[in-house]
């Protein structure tokens, strides 16, 4: 099915290597890969699909476009906005992934990896203080609850 070969595809994709003379193949049979599956499956995570293989490839403002058109189809999936903001940060973009992940946070406190981000995103933004803040609570958090009841 499409779906399978879209996983399929799109995991093998962030394993190889590939030199410029095959990227723009590649980028070609991702996106037609992803475009055919687009029938049956929920479209916001089509558009993530595309934007972690854009992203892999250094195509990131193409990859940008597709987050953006994920979140305008779900814009309070948790997991998404996370993914953006991780894919911001990891891009220099701290201010804007700090906002997305400030809303991932609002829509659920209880997603460990987005409140690392949070941290992340305030020491990076100058506000150490802030950032050891909410560390510490976190850390208090965590001493109180085991990862699986997190």
């Amino acid at each position: 099915s499409a779906f399978s070969m879209l996983f399929f595809y799109t995991s093998n994709l962030s394993k190889k290597k590939y030199n410029l003379g095959t990227k723009k193949v590649n980028i070609q049979k991702a996106n037609s890969i992803l475009s055919s599956a687009q029938l049956s499956w929920d479209k916001s995570k089509i558009y993530i699909q595309q934007a972690r293989v854009n992203s892999k490839l250094g195509n990131l403002a193409l990859a940008n476009t597709y987050y953006q058109k994920g979140l305008s189809y779900n814009p309070y999936d948790v997991s998404l906005l996370h993914k953006y903001s991780r894919f911001l940060f990891d891009n220099g973009n701290y201010s804007e992934a700090y906002h997305y992940s400030k809303k991932a946070y609002e829509l659920c406190n209880r997603y460990l990896a987005n409140e690392v981000l949070l941290i992340e995103c305030l020491d990076k933004l100058g506000k150490t203080p802030k950032a050891i803040k909410r560390a510490k609570f976190l850390k208090e958090l965590l001493n109180k609850t085991t990862c699986n009841s997190f």
